[in-house]
């Protein structure tokens, strides 16, 4: 068993992996002319798969009590491809232009 310390690194890193590749899914279809919809899907189900392959190896679920099934980390990383999916989609890659203002002004 890994220490806590590793483990929340591992998370924290393996989720910014997978919301990266979600990202990079999502520009790659956009850039093969796949529609909106399809895209945001495609990049959910790719942040999905590696969050959750991530969240099962570091046995995430056990946070939750020694009981919790290793479907729990699935539901984990289903919630980070919502989120990319939903919220993020390419975001992450694209380059922000010195005219864009962060503050909405």
């Amino acid at each position: 068993m890994l220490s806590p310390t590793v483990t929340i690194i591992g998370v924290l890193a393996g989720g910014a992996v997978a919301l990266i590749i979600g990202a990079w899914t999502y520009l790659t279809l956009k850039r093969r002319g796949i529609g909106e919809v399809l895209a945001a899907t495609g990049s959910g189900l790719a942040t999905t798969l590696v969050a959750s392959v991530v969240f099962i190896v570091l046995h995430v679920q056990k946070w939750f009590g020694p009981e919790t099934s290793w479907g729990f980390s699935v539901f984990l990383g289903f919630c980070a491809g919502i989120c990319q999916a939903v919220l993020y989609r390419g975001d992450m890659l694209v380059p922000r232009s010195a005219d864009d203002d962060e503050r909405g002004a």
